[in-house]
């Protein structure tokens, strides 16, 4: 990070990934930011977004294929699958991200993402190099589950 730049704590990089999922899905979830996200369980349907510039790391969105096809019914009044649905989750995970990145002008952090990579049957790979954040989306009016994880590069 550059000098200029104000290095956010974990409460506030929270809150903008809270602001940032708002902005995308219109629904207000219960938020579970000291929930432990179990990184051996494989991923049934995911996307990751990498974030470059002065802050580095990735966003991944994790949830069940009925998750992803929830909340495609909460944004456009249908549900979704197939093909489709795994566009659909790219397409979210994108514009999460991109969200992501305008709000962290805030700390004079200037980032960039890149295109959203789809993760079906795989395992986020930790390594000490990175921090991590994990928060826990449940949005009870239909039983989805979404997890939310950013790693950092420390």
């Amino acid at each position: 990070m550059n000098m200029n730049t104000l290095e956010p704590s974990n409460e506030m990089l929270i809150n903008e990934i809270m602001q940032s999922i708002n902005s995308v899905i219109p629904a207000q979830p219960t938020v579970n930011t000291s929930q432990a996200i179990d990184f051996t369980k494989t991923i049934e349907l995911g996307v990751s977004v990498e974030f470059t510039g002065d802050l580095k790391g990735n966003l991944f969105l994790n949830g069940e294929r009925e998750t992803f096809s929830t909340i495609a019914e909460m944004l456009y009044g249908m549900r979704l699958d197939g093909e489709m649905l795994t566009s659909f989750t790219g397409e979210v995970g994108n514009m999460i991200a991109g969200n992501l990145s305008t709000n962290l002008t805030k700390f004079s952090l200037k980032t960039d993402i890149t295109f959203p990579v789809l993760m079906e049957e795989n395992a986020i790979q930790l390594e000490d190099k990175h921090q991590t954040i994990g928060i826990g989306l449940n949005y009870e009016s239909n039983g989805a589950q979404l997890d939310v994880v950013l790693l950092l590069a420390k």
